[in-house]
């Protein structure tokens, strides 16, 4: 009896869980919107030759899509464009779903523009 109710339990959580998890295509929308927020945003910074990345506020500024190792030179090289409401303080999760989005913004932002900067600043 007490592992039928322990099945019964457990398949309860799965259903719960699937339910409030969110849907493919809601994640699919979400990827395609922060696509098109790059391409506008790097249209935008090539049109005024502005190579900046895009950098998060913290403890320390971070440029998302930078190899680590190569973040400082990246900073120093490009120059950083600090986003509004990056810092890592979250009070609550509509801040942290917010900030994850900022972060796939920066990240792929500035996987390309890092490619750009670098072309650029070879001249």
């Amino acid at each position: 009896m007490n592992k039928l109710i322990l099945l019964s339990l457990a398949m309860s959580g799965l259903v719960l869980l699937t339910a409030c998890a969110p849907s493919a295509e809601n994640h699919n929308n979400e990827a395609n919107a922060i696509e098109i927020q790059v391409s506008e945003k790097l249209q935008q910074a090539l049109a005024n030759k502005d190579y900046r990345l895009f950098g998060l506020s913290g403890r320390r500024i971070t440029a998302p899509g930078v190899p680590a190792k190569q973040m400082t030179e990246a900073i120093k090289l490009c120059g950083v464009n600090l986003l509004p409401n990056s810092g890592d303080v979250l009070k609550n999760e509509q801040d942290k779903i917010k900030r994850q989005s900022t972060y796939q913004l920066a990240e792929m932002f500035n996987q390309k523009m890092f490619i750009l900067c670098q072309k650029y600043n070879s001249k």
